[in-house]
């Protein structure tokens, strides 16, 4: 009995012990959400992103808790955190952007006013604020991302990452811009479309490239003028906001099939004296084709693997040539194609 008092006393001090060095979880506390999924904002309002490479310095808000679950009264009650939102298919876990952006500030529009906070004034800005404010009972609820740059300024993008059906709704998009759009959204559907502002703006935001967009039908500028005025509107914004180079994305409407030898042969022309080139791709459209031209260290493009080029967002979302029909019953809104 001695010896079984003995031990029952030594248990009963190393329990005691283990308890009183036990960290205590203070009630209500729990670790961030670790990344960030697209939509997920839409219920969260704020997200403050930190952009360095695969990392998320700051996460969304805190999801709601569940009650505590009974302890002994040494113990303090641990609530457990609901599981974290799923991030849908082929949308990477966090925010990408474009080389030079120090952070990304993602909010939600569900009301006038948001719009009037979150899109800024300007010349060329303050006609799309206006019917934003008008249709946002019926575009409501999506995302506004606020690109932070390293110079101190920003830029602004719609998103349509969390809801690809809201290109149909932004004002002022063309109908071959559209076009555009829903083809892009195929391969990375990582899109914002950026505010423009009062001096040269691209047209998209696509995962960590700034992207100007082109159609050609064959009776407008030559396709090399489209060029140059893509590698120009990408400059001028990427000087503006010390960030990298980008890319064109270009629609042949009037082709089956992209000629890439002849394209290949034209962006080596025109690259050669085009003067400071930012482009380093360009994504080449066709009725029932693609092609992404990528250019080299000597300044010449070639063809390069549709992986490769969009790596890592394709690789959830990969698309064969034989899927790129599909794009014809998404392009209801299709139009003649402008410049």
């Amino acid at each position: 009995m001695a010896i079984r008092r003995f031990f029952a006393l030594v248990l009963a001090c190393f329990t005691a012990a283990a308890l009183k060095a036990a960290p205590a979880v203070p009630v209500g506390a729990a670790a961030p959400v670790a990344g960030y999924a697209a939509g997920a904002a839409l219920a969260g309002g704020h997200a403050q992103i930190g952009v360095t490479p695969g990392t998320v310095l700051a996460a969304l808000a805190a999801p709601d808790f569940a009650p505590p679950a009974p302890a002994p009264a040494a113990v303090p009650a641990v609530q457990v955190p609901q599981a974290a939102p799923q991030v849908p298919a082929g949308v990477p876990a966090a925010p990408r952007a474009p080389p030079g952006v120090r952070s990304v500030s993602v909010d939600t529009v569900r009301a006038a006013v948001d719009v009037e906070r979150l899109i800024p004034n300007g010349a060329n800005s303050n006609g799309l604020k206006a019917r934003l404010k008008r249709d946002v009972s019926r575009m409501a609820p999506y995302q506004i991302y606020t690109y932070n740059d390293s110079l101190g300024g920003r830029f602004t993008g719609i998103d349509l990452s969390a809801k690809p059906a809201l290109a149909d709704q932004i004002p002022e998009l063309q109908p071959h811009e559209v076009r555009l759009i829903k083809k892009l959204q195929l391969v990375d559907g990582d899109i914002r479309v950026l505010v423009r502002e009062d001096g040269k703006t691209p047209d998209l935001a696509v995962g960590d490239r700034l992207v100007e967009m082109k159609s050609f039908a064959g009776e407008n500028l030559p396709l090399e003028a489209l060029i140059d005025k893509a590698n120009v509107q990408i400059r001028e914004h990427a000087r503006r906001h010390g960030l990298g180079h980008g890319a064109a994305a270009v629609d042949l409407t009037a082709e089956a099939a992209v000629p890439a030898a002849r394209v290949q042969g034209m962006l080596d022309a025109w690259q050669a004296g085009a003067g400071a080139v930012v482009l380093d791709q360009v994504i080449v459209f066709a009725r029932d084709d693609m092609k992404v031209f990528v250019r080299r260290e000597d300044g010449t493009y070639r063809p390069a693997d549709l992986r490769a080029a969009f790596a890592p967002a394709v690789q959830e979302r990969p698309v064969a040539r034989a899927e790129l029909p599909r794009v014809r019953a998404l392009l209801k809104k299709g139009g003649r194609a402008g410049s």
